[in-house]
């Protein structure tokens, strides 16, 4: 992982910029509207969410530290909510693998509504 960084700018500024373009880029990433390109789609925005997370703590001194958790804590939680999403299709991607490698014909899903209902986030 790389930042570019504007040596125009101060730093602080130059890193709130990569902090916007991986956010904007997480968002056109979950922008897809083809089904089959949604786990690729969900792991592409969970990465930049990372990337803006690790440059945010390279400026949470002039933003303080407050705010730099409360902003931490807030796409942490992003990512956290993506995560049922991918963890959902890649369950459904590895049942389908396992009917295949031994050839049970005639089996979708264990249970009909998991075809195309993630379960809900566990609350801890």
């Amino acid at each position: 992982m790389s930042f570019r960084l504007d040596i125009h700018q101060r730093p602080s500024e130059s890193v709130a910029a990569t902090i916007d373009a991986e956010l904007e880029a997480a968002i056109a990433s979950l922008e897809v509207t083809d089904p089959t390109a949604r786990p690729d789609a969900v792991h592409d925005a969970r990465k930049r969410l990372k990337k803006a997370r690790s440059a945010l703590r390279l400026v949470r001194g002039d933003l303080g530290n407050r705010t730099a958790r409360r902003l931490n804590a807030e796409l942490r939680d992003v990512a956290a909510s993506l995560s049922d999403r991918r963890d959902f299709e890649m369950t459904k991607k590895t049942f389908a693998g396992e009917i295949d490698r031994f050839g049970m014909t005639g089996i979708s899903s264990p249970c009909p509504a998991a075809s195309t209902t993630p379960l809900p986030r566990q609350q801890h």
